[in-house]
């Protein structure tokens, strides 16, 4: 018999002496999927939704503008833990995104700098 032959039989005696029960099988479509968490905040005319948040460090926060804006916004970072940089987003007044990991526990404090009564904190957990 050829080793081309053998090759059935011995798959055959595998099975036969480890049935499918016995051996975990991890396909990629049952694989467990991880991705990373994301909060997303509303960017409206007058307020970010929701006002205050808290999550767990590394996580994503989406500031996204809302479609219906008619005024100019942004998202910046007045008031955070020592050692993190400071950030600010480009002014927009519709449709537009903005993203940050938040990597240090602490509070940050954001406020958008054309709207002195649009603030929101971000606690971020160890």
């Amino acid at each position: 018999m050829s080793p081309s032959n053998l090759l059935p039989i011995a798959a055959l005696l595998a099975a036969l002496a480890f049935p499918a029960s016995a051996v975990p099988l991890e396909r990629d479509d049952e694989a467990p999927a991880r991705a990373a968490a994301t909060k997303t905040v509303r960017v409206v005319d007058g307020a970010f939704s929701p006002k205050r948040l808290t999550v767990a460090k590394d996580t994503k926060i989406k500031w996204v503008w809302s479609k219906r804006n008619v005024l100019t916004h942004t998202v910046y970072l007045d008031d955070r833990p020592k050692g993190v940089r400071q950030f600010r987003s480009a002014p927009a007044s519709r449709s537009a995104t903005f993203t940050r990991k938040l990597r240090k526990a602490g509070t940050y404090k954001l406020l958008c700098t054309f709207h002195s009564n649009m603030r929101m904190r971000i606690d971020v957990e160890r």
